[in-house]
């Protein structure tokens, strides 16, 4: 009796293990990516970058790399305003982008010399193909659910 006791205890212990690996590998937020130039194609180092929330407001920043690089992560699944500032350059904005669950939004810069009080509206299509995940997922909406088989 003790050993069937055992064994379904060890069994349930591999059931939670496997379950656990499986929820920890799976993606439930999404990150932003980019890169900023100036308008002769150099990088700009440093310049800030700050992801907006406009449900919630939550703002998070990063700055860029030596290569003009910017990661953003993580960021929940929802709508975003990205603003960047440098100086010496035009703050840059963008309109609403939206960032599904496991996403990874790219948004380059080009920031045109001047001061930070102008802006630039930076406006751009959502990609057809993402070069920067080999993942791929794809985001269903209650309303369908009744749909399915």
């Amino acid at each position: 009796m003790a050993q069937i006791a055992g064994r379904k205890i060890a069994s349930f212990l591999v059931f939670v293990l496997l379950f656990a690996g499986a929820a920890a590998g799976q993606v439930e937020q999404g990150r932003f990516v980019g890169h900023i130039e100036d308008p002769t194609g150099a990088v700009i180092v440093g310049a800030t970058v700050e992801a907006r929330n406009v449900a919630t407001n939550i703002v998070q920043r990063a700055l860029t790399n030596d290569s003009g690089d910017f990661v953003i992560t993580p960021v929940q699944a929802g709508n975003y305003i990205l603003t960047v500032t440098a100086t010496g350059f035009q703050k840059a904005t963008t309109k609403v982008i939206e960032v599904q669950v496991g996403q990874i939004v790219r948004q380059d810069f080009d920031l045109p010399i001047g001061t930070a009080n102008s802006t630039v509206e930076v406006t751009t299509t959502t990609p057809l193909l993402s070069t920067d995940s080999a993942t791929s997922g794809q985001v269903i909406r209650t309303r369908n659910l009744p749909n399915f088989p």
